[in-house]
């Protein structure tokens, strides 16, 4: 199995809990594809149209994969506010988002 850099035969050498979780989420990612890639797709720069049902699946699946996570950038835009009736299938906002912007919100979230 391939270890990023940051692991060493002492032990884990991070220096944050977000390094940790991060590097447990995307450890077997790196040991199939390689550390190249996964320095690949966080570097990535995408812009999202919409941050509604499909949007916010699109972006988990970004942040499940480490994409944009290592000074990549994503850009969301959607000209929507947060309704209550978007709250049962739209995962990433809270009923103290509602009548706040979906784009706005969904910035907030972060991995």
């Amino acid at each position: 199995m391939v270890l990023p850099k940051k692991f060493n035969h002492t032990g884990l050498a991070l220096k944050k809990i977000k390094d940790l979780v991060t590097f447990n989420a995307l450890l077997f990612q790196v040991a199939i594809f390689g550390r190249k890639f996964q320095e690949t797709l966080g570097k990535l720069r995408y812009f999202v149209v919409g941050a509604g049902a499909i949007g916010c699946e699109l972006l988990k699946n970004f942040a499940m994969l480490g994409i944009s996570s290592a000074g990549g950038e994503i850009i969301v835009t959607d000209m929507d506010l947060i309704e209550r009736s978007n709250l049962n299938r739209q995962f990433l906002f809270r009923p103290h988002d509602v009548q706040k912007p979906k784009s706005a919100a969904a910035a907030r979230v972060r991995a």
